[in-house]
């Protein structure tokens, strides 16, 4: 072995309202290992064992029910071929979690001394446990700044992570700004507009079971890799030269289900997700920092069956900004954002970790968003500025125009990081 590395943790996730909210905890760890470099090939093998433990502490406070969540897993990097200027190496990831529902009872007995003995009893109300698999080969050519990978992918439907599927966004919080909408004073559903700058909406809790999500923004991996329920391929491919003027990404996961929801026929996922930044300044030979960025991302899912089973979703989000230094130490700034979707899909209530409770009706979505922004940024240091925005927001449902909305804003901010 040329290196071993260990380490662990535990945390206070959540603490005790001292009734029924009890202590939740985290603990885990990972063990890995490097071997040398052997052979004519060059080969080299990195493997390591993570565990991910989570649960309530029902002896704190007066809570008589919480959740275990316990995730072990392997992974693995074996370096198949080295050579100056490229390597191949395959990759991959397994392992299982475990979770489960508990409840804690306690039974007062009259003993002979007219004392009560105290008998505490625990059971276990629902424990659900899956697998998950991602194996594939990675191939880097450092010389040129290219990276390329595909990976098979296997998530069960029953998996379970409360650490890697607990979403950043909480759909369902209330909005803080601009409620309601319209003469009818309509209620404002959440939009590009709020995630930007609400910060309500966002939450660090470890959830405990999958999370609302919206399908216009993120239906085919809502929970990031760890999305159950998902099996196919998925590759990769990143150019980054040692200080080029170009960089860019390109992810794309063909997915299907692996077991249906409400029906024996199986969702289909087409997700294509592209980026690049361009030093403008620098490719043009410019004294001055230009820098363009660009992205987008289509989204796609599909299920044939009968009409009430169908589902047809589309999603195509793109964006764009630009930052020029017009004075020592000043910026003008410009970028957008574009979302639109359209078609319909059926997204399930979930209870107890990732169990099917029930479909309300399809989610149909014609619609479309664009925020706008124009500023400016003084640079005071490196990491300390000022910057002074306008902001323009607009909605629009082609179904039902009447909803539509439009709303500006100004704004200052100062920034310094430490």
């Amino acid at each position: 072995l040329d290196a071993v590395a260990a380490r662990v943790f535990i945390a206070r996730l959540r603490a005790t309202n001292f009734t029924s909210t009890p202590t939740r905890l985290i603990a885990g760890g990972r063990v890995g290992a490097t071997s040398a470099v052997v052979g004519p090939a060059a080969s080299q093998a990195t493997v390591g064992a993570n565990l991910s433990y989570v649960w309530d502490d029902l002896d704190s406070g007066n809570a008589n029910r919480g959740i275990r969540n316990s995730v072990l897993s392997v992974d693995a990097d074996v370096t198949l071929l080295r050579r100056p200027a490229y390597a191949v190496h395959l990759v991959g990831e397994t392992g299982r979690a475990v979770a489960d529902v508990r409840a804690r009872t306690e039974t007062r007995t009259p003993t002979a001394t007219d004392s009560l003995a105290v008998t505490v009893t625990t059971e276990r109300l629902l424990d659900e446990s899956d697998s998950f698999l991602e194996i594939g080969l990675a191939a880097a050519f450092p010389t040129r700044g290219l990276d390329v990978s595909a990976t098979f992918v296997d998530v069960g439907p029953d998996f379970y992570s409360a650490a890697a599927q607990s979403k950043r966004e909480d759909y369902t919080r209330s909005l803080d700004a601009y409620t309601r909408v319209g003469n009818d004073r309509r209620v404002r559903p959440v939009s590009l507009y709020d995630l930007t700058r609400d910060a309500g909406l966002y939450t660090f809790r470890v959830a405990n079971g999958l999370m609302a999500y919206d399908p216009r923004y993120s239906n085919v991996l809502p929970y990031g890799k760890a999305t159950p329920n998902r099996r196919g391929l998925r590759l990769g491919a990143a150019y980054a030269p040692t200080d080029g003027p170009v960089s860019a990404t390109l992810d794309v996961a063909l997915l299907r289900e692996i077991r249906g929801q409400g029906t024996t026929e199986l969702k289909a996922f087409t997700l294509v997700r592209a980026g690049t930044d361009v030093a403008v300044g620098a490719l043009a030979g410019l004294p001055r920092a230009i820098g363009l960025t660009l992205g987008a991302q289509v989204e796609s899912t599909r299920r044939g069956g009968n009409a009430f089973e169908t589902v047809d979703l589309t999603s195509v989000l793109l964006e764009t900004g630009l930052s020029a230094e017009v004075y020592d130490r000043l910026d003008v700034l410009l970028g957008g954002t574009f979302r639109t979707s359209s078609g319909r899909d059926y997204v399930p209530q979930i209870v107890d970790f990732n169990t099917i409770r029930d479909f309300p009706a399809a989610v149909v979505t014609d619609d479309s968003e664009s925020l706008v922004g124009a500023g400016l940024r003084y640079r005071f240091a490196e990491r300390v500025y000022l910057t002074v925005q306008y902001q323009r927001f607009g909605y629009g449902a082609d179904a039902t125009p009447t909803g539509d909305y439009r709303i500006g804003q100004v704004f200052a901010l100062y920034s310094m990081t430490f």
